[in-house]
C-alpha cells in the first residue's frame, strides 16, 4: 500500500492511498518511565518536565546532540527515528513501503537525505519527496504564496504558474510565528490579567504554567471561545481570569512578520494556518487577497507515482492534473539517485568503502556495523564526523573525510 508522510512538527501526519489520515501527532517528545512519549501527550509535560522535553527535532532535522538524553535518544536524529518507529507500530505495520514524503521547501537536500536513512532504519521505505506546497496549487494566479505553520515556525512558499506548470520558486522560514510562539504570547497576556485581578502569577510554578499552557494550546485545536478564560488550580483553590479576544489578537499581531508579508499579492493559508484564531482576519487587514485553501494529499501521491524514477528524488514542480509530471533537477543526498542538473557540477558518486593505511574497508564490514547499516547508510546517532562536522546526510560520497574509530578515513567507491 502507498502512504503519504507529511513533515510538519505541529502535525506530523500519515495518510493512506485513499487520503484518510492514519496518524497525526506533534513532533514532540518527553522521557517517561525511562521510555519516550510523543505527540500531544508530550506537549502536556512541556512545562513540568522541560529538561527531558524536546519539540524542535523535526524542524531542525539534524544529528545535533540533545542537552540531555531523552530515553534512548541522544540527538535529534534519534528522536525522529523513534517517533517514525512509533508511528509504524501504531499502525500495526511490520514495515511501510512506497511512502511519499511531503516536505516543506526549506529543508535542504542533505536534511532529506538524512531523513531517508532514518526512515529506512525505522522500517519505512521512502519512494520520493514532493514539496508540500504543491498540495495547495491553484491556477487563478500566475504567482502566489502558501503560508503554513508548525510548532516552532511558520513557512512561506512562493509558487509560479507558467504554461500549465506549477513550480515552487522560493521559500522563507518565519521564526517568530510558530504555534509555541503564539501560545507563549498568549501566556504573557494571561499572566498579566491574573496579576491585575488577583496578584497571582500562573507562570510562577511549572504546574500552574502547564495548566495555563494546556488551555491556551486547546484554543487552537478546538477554536477560541467567544469569552475566553483560564482556570488554574493551586493547592486545591481554583483561580480564574477572563481574557478578551482583542488581547489575544493583539498579542498575535505583534508576532506577524509584517516586512516579509508586505509585498505579497495573493496569499493562500493552509488549513493548519487558518486554524490559528484571528490569523486570517489579521492578515486580511494588511493584504488584499488572503484565502484558505484545502490540502490535497492525494495530489502529492499522484505526482510522486507519475514521476518515472525508481529511486528517491525531490519534486518541486508539477503539471496540470492530466499531464505528465515534471521533476525538478535536484539531488537528494543519501539516495543513489542523481537527477541531472546541468547548471551545477555533478556531486561525487556514493561511497562503498573507507580507505585508511592503503586498506579499503567496506561500509558493511563487521568493524563498521555500529556506524553503518547493511545498505551502507549512516546509522542515526552514530559517533561519526564527516568533513570535520556532524553529518547532514546518511549516504557518504566519494572524497568525504570520515572521522570514526579514532582515525580519519577517505570515502571511496569500489565497483564490482
Amino acid at each position: 500500500m502507498s502512504y503519504v508522510l507529511e513533515l510538519n512538527d505541529w502535525q506530523l501526519s500519515c495518510f493512506d492511498a485513499a487520503g484518510a489520515c492514519l496518524y497525526r501527532q506533534a513532533a514532540a517528545a518527553v522521557e517517561q518511565d525511562n521510555g519516550i512519549v510523543f505527540g500531544n501527550a508530550a506537549m502536556a509535560q512541556s512545562r513540568t518536565n522541560p529538561q527531558k522535553f524536546s519539540a524542535n527535532f523535526l524542524s531542525r532535522l539534524n544529528t545535533e546532540t540533545l542537552p540531555q538524553t531523552i530515553g534512548a535518544a541522544q540527538n535529534h536524529a534519534d528522536l525522529i527515528y523513534h517517533q517514525l518507529q512509533a508511528l509504524r507500530l501504531e499502525l500495526q505495520l511490520q514495515h511501510m513501503d512506497a511512502v511519499t514524503v511531503a516536505a516543506p521547501a526549506h529543508y535542504t537536500d542533505e536534511q532529506l537525505g538524512l531523513l531517508l536513512g532514518i526512515a529506512g532504519e525505522a522500517g519505512i521505505k521512502v519512494r520520493g519527496f514532493v514539496d508540500s506546497a504543491l498540495a495547495h496549487h491553484q491556477h487563478s494566479s500566475s504567482r502566489y504564496h502558501v503560508f503554513d505553520i508548525g510548532l516552532n515556525h511558520a513557512y512561506l512558499s512562493e509558487l509560479q504558474n507558467v504554461d500549465q506548470h506549477t513550480q515552487v520558486v522560493g521559500s522563507m522560514v518565519l521564526e517568530r510565528i510558530g504555534v509555541i510562539n503564539v501560545v507563549d504570547a498568549w501566556l504573557q497576556v494571561i499572566a498579566t490579567t491574573f496579576m491585575q485581578s488577583s496578584r497571582f502569577d500562573p507562570l510562577h510554578s511549572a504546574e500552574s504554567e502547564q495548566q495555563a499552557f494546556d488551555q491556551a494550546f486547546g484554543w487552537i485545536d478546538a477554536d477560541l471561545p467567544t469569552e475566553p478564560n483560564i482556570t488554574v488550580n493551586v493547592d486545591g483553590v481554583a483561580r480564574k481570569s477572563d481574557i478578551t479576544v482583542n488581547q489575544l489578537r493583539s498579542a498575535l499581531q505583534k508576532r506577524l512578520p509584517q516586512t516579509e508579508l508586505a509585498q505579497i499579492e495573493h496569499l493562500l493559508l493552509t488549513p493548519r494556518a487558518a486554524s490559528i484564531p484571528g490569523l486570517q482576519e489579521l492578515l486580511s487587514n494588511s493584504l488584499e487577497n488572503v484565502t484558505e485553501c484545502k490540502t490535497d494529499v492525494l495530489a502529492l501521491l499522484q505526482i510522486q507515482q507519475r514521476n518515472g524514477h525508481s529511486e528517491p528524488v525531490r519534486i518541486t514542480q508539477c503539471q496540470s492534473a492530466r499531464s505528465p509530471i515534471a521533476v525538478a533537477p535536484a539531488t537528494v543526498e543519501g539516495s543513489d539517485t542523481i537527477a541531472t542538473d546541468t547548471s551545477a557540477q555533478a556531486p561525487q558518486p556514493p561511497a562503498t568503502h573507507l580507505l585508511a593505511n592503503h586498506l579499503a574497508t567496506p561500509l558493511t564490514n563487521g568493524t563498521l556495523r555500529a556506524y553503518f547499516d547493511e545498505d551502507g547508510l549512516l546509522r542515526p546517532g552514530a559517533d561519526v564526523r564527516v568533513n570535520d562536522a556532524a553529518p547532514t546526510r546518511a549516504r557518504l560520497r566519494c572524497a568525504d573525510q570520515v572521522q570514526v574509530l579514532g582515525q580519519t578515513w577517505v570515502a571511496i567507491r569500489v565497483d564490482d
